[in-house]
């Protein structure tokens, strides 16, 4: 890829997120959408420096001062450096982690988790833990149906090339179905649906950090494993900084009817979490590091903490939420699996 083509590319992706913009929260909602946070103000304003953090955002665009350079006819290699030196961003928490994936209307029922005191961050309520899943699943929602539009745009972009976004042309479809039970579990009785559950853990220590994502749930081994299923449900992560340390809650659903099998896909899923990727004790920050950089859209870090980095920590963080195009900046997609990364630090 050339440095035309690399110009190209990004201009396209910005389009199909501006075509992709609407409400999410209903398959049939067609209000306008409006910049909604995925990760709310109130708990950015814990990580606040003087109204501000860091945010890490894989969608923002093509800094001014990177078209600038294209204009003038800089190398793709200094372009790129250049490029990934924009991340993070220093920010209002009023822009940070704003997109228009939701409508005013449907962005009030995000109200309850939207200030921290009506929660109980030590032991939160399960329809708090529903909306704050339900929020980063319709959030991802919007980002999967621009890769799609973007995947059948340019078929090139699936090829081989390592750029952001990373395309999967089943994803926006696969969440369809854990929106619509997720929706159905918020407006569950007290207690919440028995197809959604969440394991909640707590991180002590100063606020750094706050994010949200979700991803389909693909079939794995045994009950789950058949060639026609290409989704049993979702799974997602959120982190909410408070003066105590971090609430780290992991959600997970099934979207197999009621029975045996949606019973023993849940088992599976919890025993999945509990052994292969939430870590207890000491290694629970890198475990929960290691999957917002892996899958977030995007963080916000206190603006103090990322100057405390050291600059090999720095970047491989950079280097997650960069593209890296024919190897030419030595970058990896995916967190470096020698890197040991601690976000909570």
């Amino acid at each position: 890829m050339d440095k035309k083509e690399y110009f190209e590319y990004h201009k396209a992706w910005e389009e199909c997120l501006q075509v992709a913009e609407g409400c999410y929260y209903t398959a049939t909602c067609k209000d306008p959408a409006i910049g909604a946070h995925v990760v709310s103000e109130a708990w950015l304003r814990t990580l606040a420096s003087q109204g501000k953090v860091y945010w890490f955002s894989r969608n923002k665009g093509i800094p001014k001062d990177v078209i600038e350079g294209f204009e003038r006819g800089e190398g793709i290699r200094k372009l790129l450096q250049r490029l990934k030196k924009s991340q993070p961003s220093l920010v209002s928490i009023g822009l940070a982690t704003r997109s228009k994936f939701c409508c005013k209307q449907h962005d009030r029922e995000f109200n309850l988790i939207d200030s921290r005191e009506n929660m109980n961050l030590q032991a939160p309520d399960v329809h708090h833990l529903n909306l704050m899943f339900y929020r980063a699943l319709i959030r991802q929602l919007h980002v999967d149906t621009a890769k799609k539009a973007l995947g059948l745009r340019q078929p090139d972009v699936k090829a081989g090339w390592s750029l952001r976004p990373q395309f999967d042309e089943d994803s926006a479809d696969n969440l369809q179905q854990p929106r619509q039970v997720l929706l159905q579990a918020l407006g569950a009785k007290k207690g919440g649906a028995w197809c959604v559950r969440h394991e909640v853990r707590h991180i002590p220590g100063r606020p750094r950090v706050a994010a949200a994502c979700a991803a389909s749930w693909r079939p794995g081994e045994g009950v789950v494993a058949m060639d026609d299923l290409k989704c049993t449900g979702a799974w997602g992560c959120t982190v909410i900084p408070h003066d105590g340390g971090h609430l780290v809650a992991y959600h997970y659903c099934t979207t197999l009817p009621k029975g045996p099998r949606a019973k023993k896909d849940l088992e599976w899923k919890k025993n999945h979490l509990l052994t292969e990727v939430i870590k207890e004790d000491v290694e629970l920050p890198f475990s929960v590091s290691r999957d917002l950089l892996e899958l977030c859209e995007e963080i916000c870090l206190v603006p103090s903490v990322w100057n405390t980095y050291s600059s090999s920590t720095q970047k491989a963080i950079q280097d997650v939420f960069s593209d890296d195009i024919g190897g030419w900046l030595g970058g990896n997609l995916r967190v470096h699996p020698q890197k040991r990364i601690n976000l909570f630090t």
